[in-house]
């Protein structure tokens, strides 16, 4: 059997890989986080990776994908020697726009700063605005000016018709204090920005500069964030920041889940259901297997709620957990024979919707836990022209099951 992937070389690409890549800005003190909250009592926020995800025409980067906001006097800059001047912003020509977007618990407003490399590209960076400052505010509720020398990325607009844009992630202990805010400055004039999540679709004001900013609660799989930029020119360009096709977001928000399809050798395929975003305590589901003499495809659904786990078999497949994760109805399934659906329908659950299908063929959902499992059906059509329509089996085989048959 294959080895299942591990979650973070999975979920959200975009995320990791990119904040990796990045150089990372630092405090040497004990670090704490950014908050959108100051001097009134909340839930503090976490040491905490500020990742950004880019959607670009240019060639881009950044002098800090990481920001730790200490609990001392001041934000230290980066070392100078940790960016290429494609990346080291000029000294004193930074420039907080105008654009500003509310912050969502009622703290300190959302801004952006431009300003230019040492080579003239153009650079960006996501902070607050207080008392006409630019900074961030941290665990201990206390604004902190962001020194010039931090930008987000940095990139040349290479026509009237180009945008640095991208999705800012602000981390929290508490998930319901995550924010992401989307940003963007653009080369040229802009008649439109229109903003799409999955609660709706709404203009976003544009400054002088071709500067726009918007604040959202969580992280961006959770909202399907997708962008369109309007020129006047008449160009066009769309952006979508933590939308996949393995990741389905979870209802009214809440923690997106990926599905991974893993071969069992001849006799089976097996699906293995997870938190796109990893973490220490992200849940994930059971593994179940469909074998390959009793169907072209399988799906399972499960209702699970906190406290819902199966310890790892030192002989067998890793263990699951839902930790204290709110209750779902999980409803995922894959294909027998790889890279072979095209497309499946789910039904039971509201209007008919279908599922996004991922390269291997594998599919999932993420239902309210009031959805019944028993009251699905579930539609696969494969490039075959056979269609295979059953109700999803809450008896699917576990993977566990022919670990035992293979003694």
């Amino acid at each position: 059997m294959a080895e299942p992937r591990r979650p973070d070389e999975h979920g959200l690409p975009a995320l990791d890989e990119l904040g990796d890549a990045l150089h990372a800005a630092f405090l040497r003190e004990e670090p704490a986080a950014t908050t959108p909250g100051a001097g009134r009592a909340r839930r503090p926020f976490r040491s905490v990776a500020l990742a950004t995800v880019l959607s670009l025409f240019v060639a881009a980067s950044a002098t800090a994908a990481t920001v730790y906001v200490g609990r001392g006097g001041t934000i230290v800059p980066p070392d100078p020697q940790a960016a290429p001047p494609s990346q080291s912003p000029l000294a004193g020509i930074a420039e907080v726009t105008e654009a500003r977007a509310s912050d969502t618990d009622g703290g300190p407003d959302w801004a952006l700063r431009v300003s230019r490399s040492e080579t003239g590209q153009v650079c960006s960076t996501v902070g607050q605005v207080s008392q006409g400052a630019f900074g961030l505010v941290g665990l201990d509720g206390v604004f902190r000016r962001l020194p010039a020398e931090i930008v987000d990325a940095c990139g040349i607009p290479r026509s009237d018709a180009a945008s640095l844009t991208g999705a800012r992630v602000f981390a929290a202990r508490d998930r319901e204090d995550v924010r992401t805010v989307v940003y963007g400055v653009t080369a040229g004039k802009l008649d439109e920005v229109r903003l799409t999540t999955a609660a709706g679709s709404r203009r976003l004001e544009i400054d002088d500069r071709g500067a726009f900013l918007a604040v959202l609660r969580g992280y961006p799989e959770e909202s399907a964030v997708r962008l369109e930029l309007r020129f006047a020119g008449g160009g066009v360009e769309r952006h979508a920041f933590g939308v996949a096709s393995d990741v389905a977001r979870g209802p009214e928000g809440g923690a997106a889940f990926s599905v991974e399809r893993i071969g069992f050798g001849s006799r089976a395929v097996c699906a293995r259901p997870y938190a796109a975003r990893y973490g220490p305590r992200a849940p994930d589901g059971p593994t179940v297997c469909g074998r390959t003499d009793e169907g072209a495809a399988f799906t399972a659904a499960r209702t699970l709620a906190p406290g819902d786990a199966a310890p790892p078999d030192p002989d067998g497949p890793p263990g699951w957990d839902w930790h204290d994760h709110p209750p779902r109805t999980l409803v995922w399934g894959a294909a027998i024979a790889d890279g072979d659906v095209e497309g499946v329908t789910l039904t039971g659950a509201g209007e008919p919707r279908a599922l996004k299908v991922t390269e291997e063929g594998a599919w999932i959902a993420v239902l309210p836990a009031n959805v019944r499992p028993a009251d699905l059906t579930v539609e696969v059509r494969f490039a075959t022209g056979r269609v295979q329509r059953e109700p999803v089996n809450e008896d699917v085989v576990a993977i566990e099951e022919l670990r035992k048959e293979d003694g």
